[in-house]
């Protein structure tokens, strides 16, 4: 069965262009190491991505999913608690 090619939205495409601008100019990505996403769902939850190297320098790619900012925040509060030297901490 042939699967249906999704149209892309002209949003996506631009978020896609500018991610690959970064690449282009690594003088604008504030950490080339790690990258790290936000988006927000139909319903308002959000997803966080994050993509970068673990403790053995392999690439690890996470996803968190969030029902709202508050919970979010909550999150990061909790992170900031255990690693307060303020270290990226991939899940």
């Amino acid at each position: 069965m042939k699967l249906k090619k999704r149209k892309i939205s002209k949003v996506w495409k631009e978020v896609l262009d500018t991610i690959e601008s970064f690449k282009d100019n690594p003088d604008y990505a504030p950490d080339p190491d790690h990258v790290q996403i936000y988006i927000t769902t139909k319903d308002g939850s959000i997803v966080e991505l994050h993509i970068g190297y673990d403790g053995e320098q392999e690439i690890r790619k996470t996803f968190d999913l969030f029902d709202s900012e508050e919970e979010l925040e909550e999150q990061r509060i909790i992170e900031r608690m255990e690693d307060p030297e303020g270290g990226i901490l991939l899940n």
